[in-house]
């Protein structure tokens, strides 16, 4: 792909002109049969200039793409996950930026979330080993599609739906190095939220909790909500957030578990409930939790 082909495509769809991206989707996908054309399409295109250049058109303080028009490019983009030679979309943090925003604008999420039952087991798989870009937080107040801040109900409801699809299709994975931000990123992910003016600190306090309830198996979610309200002095709150995030994590993540156990222990012991706290405590590797962050550090 030429850049002056890029430039075509910008060119068109700054002038909400479409088709030259979809005609250029259908070359990616006519390349199915070679490898390594895959991974150079992917790799010059979606690690900058072709995301740059559709985040724009789909920026409203530019020349904004309507609903429909955005839902042409996300069945272009959704339909190169289809492919089972796809080997190299689904791993790209950029490419599932771009697939998560086209399906907001279009007002697609529901979509997106519902999309595994689409795939094949291996497509699943191969999506899941991805991540997406922790820019896509700063990029999703800029759509049109965005709801204004005099609707905090529907900008949260918003932020539901977005982090439903990230952690259904295991995007965000939990390390020691990264507790509870996004890979690539070194701050908790709902600062990140916060810092994106997606939703506002108070907005967050007061419906958060409800937010992350409602997601389904999505204990991460709780955990990292948890570990934001903490930072924030709403023990309170972040108490229930880490039993539930507890009580749904699987017995085998042992690791996981001790730093969720971990949380609760601090907030039980911020709120002076130290009989409780004691208790959580015998949970607790303390040792193996200093020996990460002595590794880490």
């Amino acid at each position: 792909i030429q850049p002056l082909v890029l430039q075509h495509v910008a060119n068109r769809l700054s002038e909400n002109d479409v088709q030259p991206f979809l005609d250029l989707m259908e070359k990616l996908a006519a390349a199915s049969s070679s490898r390594r054309h895959y991974h150079y399409y992917t790799g010059s295109l979606f690690h900058g200039p072709l995301v740059e250049l559709c985040c724009k058109a789909l920026d409203r303080e530019n020349v904004s793409l309507t609903a429909g028009q955005a839902g042409e490019i996300a069945d272009a983009l959704f339909g190169l996950l289809q492919d089972e030679d796809s080997h190299f979309y689904g791993h790209n943090r950029e490419f599932n930026m771009l697939l998560l925003l086209a399906h907001l604008q279009a007002g697609r999420l529901e979509k997106l979330i519902d999309a595994s039952n689409e795939m094949s087991v291996e497509m699943r798989g191969k999506l899941s080993r991805g991540v997406v870009s922790p820019d896509v937080w700063a990029k999703i107040p800029k759509m049109s599609a965005f709801p204004a801040k005099d609707a905090p109900e529907q900008r949260i409801g918003l932020l539901g739906d977005v982090l439903q699809i990230i952690f259904k299709h295991e995007w965000f994975h939990w390390s020691t190095g990264h507790l509870y931000g996004m890979c690539g990123d070194d701050i908790n992910l709902f600062d990140r939220i916060v810092k994106a003016e997606v939703v506002s600190d108070e907005e967050l306090i007061e419906h958060g909790p409800a937010m992350v309830e409602k997601l389904e198996d999505a204990p991460l979610a709780k955990a990292c909500l948890a570990s934001w309200l903490q930072a924030k002095k709403e023990f309170a709150k972040a108490e229930p957030l880490w039993r539930s995030a507890i009580a749904k994590t699987p017995a085998d993540k042992k690791t996981m578990l001790n730093y969720y156990n971990w949380g609760l222990y601090n907030t039980l012991e911020a709120m002076d409930r130290r009989d409780e706290a004691e208790e959580v405590r015998k949970q607790v590797d303390i040792d193996s939790i200093e020996k990460q962050h002595r590794h880490i550090n």
